[in-house]
This record gives C-alpha cells, sequence and structure tokens, in this order.
C-alpha cells in the first residue's frame, strides 16, 4: 500500500516535466531563452565573423569585445565608424551577442 503513493507522485511529476520536452524545448535551449540581456550603444571600432569590439557612447576611452555566434541577429549597416545597439549576455565571462542593430540602410 505504501508504494501507491510513491508511484502516483513519481507519475505526477515526470509529467509536470514532460511538455517541455513536447514542445520540442531541450532543457539547454530553455536555460538559454532565460537568460538576462543588457544593451549597450556606441560605435563600432571593428567587426568581423566571431566578435566586434565597440566603444561605449558613454566611455569612448573603453573598447569592449563582444563574441559574435551564428544566433546572433545582425541589422542595419555594420562597418566600422557606425553606431550601432548591442544586445548581449554574459556567458563563462565573456560577452556574447545576440543582436547587433546598425544604423538602418538607405535604400
Amino acid at each position: 500500500m505504501k508504494s501507491l503513493p510513491i508511484c502516483l507522485l513519481l507519475c505526477v511529476l515526470s509529467s509536470a516535466v514532460a511538455p517541455a520536452h513536447l514542445a520540442g524545448a531541450s532543457p539547454s535551449s530553455a536555460a538559454s531563452m532565460q537568460r538576462k540581456t543588457s544593451k549597450l550603444k556606441g560605435t563600432i571600432k571593428s567587426v568581423g565573423a566571431e566578435s566586434a569590439v565597440i566603444v561605449p557612447a558613454d566611455n569612448k576611452q573603453t573598447e569592449i569585445t563582444f563574441r559574435l555566434t551564428s544566433s546572433t541577429e545582425k541589422t542595419g549597416s555594420l562597418s566600422s565608424g557606425d553606431a550601432v545597439e548591442v544586445e548581449y549576455y554574459f556567458e563563462q565571462g565573456q560577452r556574447v551577442a545576440t543582436a547587433l542593430a546598425g544604423k538602418a540602410s538607405a535604400r
């Protein structure tokens, strides 16, 4: 008789975890969607395939490097000297850019 309440408890706990997996979200992607992001406005000093160096608008004496990934969204003009807004999070002591938004290109 004591095993029935334990079995019910396990069934309830396992069903609470299942919806995230059924929706196609892995535990690691669910965690990444909950990262706290910050924004920074500045000027692009350099930008490449794997990193961007930005001079913050509020401190022209500083240069901040952001790691770019295949999922970093890039919009607008992103050349050296262009104004940019960076959205990023910290991962293992590095700033990782989720988005680089430059000035809209003239059409």
